[in-house]
């Protein structure tokens, strides 16, 4: 039960945390070529960015990252090879939402930024999150 349990806060946590991080990506996307210094209402949206990243976006990191550890150790699956194959999408995803929060926040300071358009292309984000879904379903090896 307490498998099925941590399991379930594992899901949860995937789900908010890929909402956030997709949201991330698009609003840099949006504001990355805009002129600084910005409107307030610009200002404002990307404030609220950041504390949605804070807040909710950050904590489900955390909760994915923590109840999918447990429920690995719970049922004895750090042997497996399919599991070391989904750590690494799972830590690039984690190393992508700390590129795209540095960059948010340089964006809500008014810091010009310059160069690669900001944000990660949703397609690459969603083929890590289905990298990683596929192989905790399908186990293949």
């Amino acid at each position: 039960m307490i498998y099925l349990w941590l399991k379930a806060l594992h899901v949860v946590g995937v789900i908010v945390f890929t909402s956030g991080l997709l949201m991330q990506s698009y609003v840099l996307r949006l504001y990355r070529d805009l002129p600084v210094p910005r409107m307030p209402d610009e200002k404002r949206l990307l404030s609220r960015c950041r504390q949605w990243d804070a807040r909710v976006t950050v904590p489900a990191l955390a909760l994915a990252w923590i109840c999918g550890l447990a429920a690995a150790l719970y049922a004895g699956l750090f042997a497996t090879a399919w599991l070391k194959v989904k750590l690494l999408a799972v830590v690039a995803l984690s190393a992508l939402h700390g590129v795209q929060s540095g960059e948010l926040r340089r964006l809500a300071e008014n810091v010009s930024v310059t160069g690669k358009p900001g944000g990660r292309p949703p397609a690459v984000l969603l083929g890590l999150v289905a990298c990683a879904v596929a192989l905790a379903v399908l186990k293949p090896f």
